[in-house]
């Protein structure tokens, strides 16, 4: 368990043997913590910013408590509010308060670009995979509902944009990639699940949007997930 105070200080804890394994400062205000569904990694929002920690072992003391495994600066024109994973642990979202919600790689990819989710017009309060991550959904404090769709078709404009980030990597058409360029390997495919094998070669449409009706002057301000069988209800106040 981790616990922050407003000015980014932090207490690492062993919530079964209730022991404080460390203490830790983000140095900023944390606007957003979350676990991966498998516990190994957790990711931080300060701001704009995004860190995305190893999860410190709880059985043998070390030097630095925290191993930073990924980083990514002004990831949203605004704060950060909101981090969801995958259930499968790879894949992560994040929303912030300029309205937009983005999906994130853990492990590198080859090819691969952040896709970004737009159409809600108030605060998102949420947003999630499905079960099998096949779709995304989206909740914004207004009641509206946005579903998201995988699809194995690329548009034009992220084939546009692979091209022109590759055109970009040439470094002003010196043929030839970088010195520590990223080379897929036979073993980073064999770990790879199912959607992040395909996912340079598709996309995530707008499948449905729902507007729940609500009573004057009220407002959604938090989404719960509830797990019951194979469906997922959203529980929502």
């Amino acid at each position: 368990m981790i616990t922050v105070d407003v000015d980014g200080f932090a207490l690492i804890i062993n919530y079964q043997k209730q022991v404080v394994i460390a203490h830790f400062n983000f140095r900023d205000h944390v606007t957003a913590l979350t676990f991966t569904p498998d516990s190994k990694f957790f990711a931080v929002a300060t701001g704009k910013k995004l860190k995305i920690f190893e999860s410190p072992d709880v059985t043998h003391k070390t030097f630095s408590p925290l191993v930073l495994y990924k980083k990514y600066a002004n990831l949203h024109s605004d704060d950060i509010t909101g981090i969801s994973w995958s259930t499968d642990s790879r894949l992560f979202l994040t929303y912030s308060d300029d309205l937009t919600v983005k999906m994130m790689s853990l492990h590198k990819i080859k090819d691969f670009l952040p896709f970004t989710f737009s159409g809600n017009n108030r605060k998102i309060v949420s947003a999630f995979f499905s079960q099998d991550n096949s779709r995304i959904f989206t909740v914004s404090q207004n009641g509206v509902v946005l579903l998201w769709q995988w699809t194995d078709e690329r548009g034009e404009g992220a084939q546009k944009q692979m091209e022109f980030a590759q055109f970009k990597s040439q470094k002003r058409l010196k043929v030839g990639g970088k010195p520590n360029e990223y080379v897929q390997s036979e073993t980073d495919v064999s770990l790879m699940t199912e959607l992040e094998r395909k996912i340079t070669s598709g996309r995530f449409l707008l499948e449905k949007k729902h507007r729940f009706t609500l009573q004057a002057q009220s407002r959604i301000t938090s989404v719960d997930q509830v797990n019951q069988g194979d469906n997922k209800l959203l529980c929502v106040g």
